[in-house]
């Protein structure tokens, strides 16, 4: 997932690995400046995907919560008709279509923001910084209080 404070504004990038039985894999979270949202969450796809490749893991499922982004990649037009990507993300949607032959399938599914608290979390932390982070393996137990978490009353 991709994160933005603003509209452009503080950005970061965050995602969760799992297998097909929801165990963790691995976990990532990056600082990417001064950002626009859209571009957060194609970072962080394209992140998750160079993660898997990595980790040699070649059945992956990218989940979202930026329709526009979900759609570019699944190459399906927008309101019936074409859609001019932003420049802002075209490069890295040219690196997405050469990393992709690398696996064995890839498919990219909407999914709301809610739909994966931790990812989301990890982006919003990351907005914050200029550290880059990726835990592979069991993560050591961590405790955080929701109210740790930027923005949170």
């Amino acid at each position: 997932m991709g994160q933005a404070a603003g509209t452009p504004g503080n950005a970061g990038i965050g995602g969760v690995c799992r297998d097909n039985n929801s165990t963790f894999i691995c976990g990532f979270s990056e600082g990417i400046g001064w950002n626009y949202a859209l571009v957060a969450e194609a970072l962080a796809a394209r992140k998750a995907l160079l993660i898997a490749l990595d980790l040699n893991i070649r059945y992956v499922i990218i989940e979202s919560y930026n329709l526009l982004l979900i759609t570019l990649l699944n190459g399906e037009s927008v309101n019936g008709g074409s859609v001019s990507v932003s420049w802002r993300i075209s490069s890295i949607l040219f690196d997405y279509f050469h990393i992709i032959p690398f696996f064995v399938d890839v498919k990219f599914f909407h999914v709301f923001r809610e739909a994966n608290f931790v990812a989301n979390s990890l982006a919003t932390l990351a907005a914050d910084s200029s550290l880059a982070v990726v835990q592979t393996g069991t993560p050591a137990n961590l405790s955080l209080s929701y109210s740790n978490f930027p923005n949170s009353s």
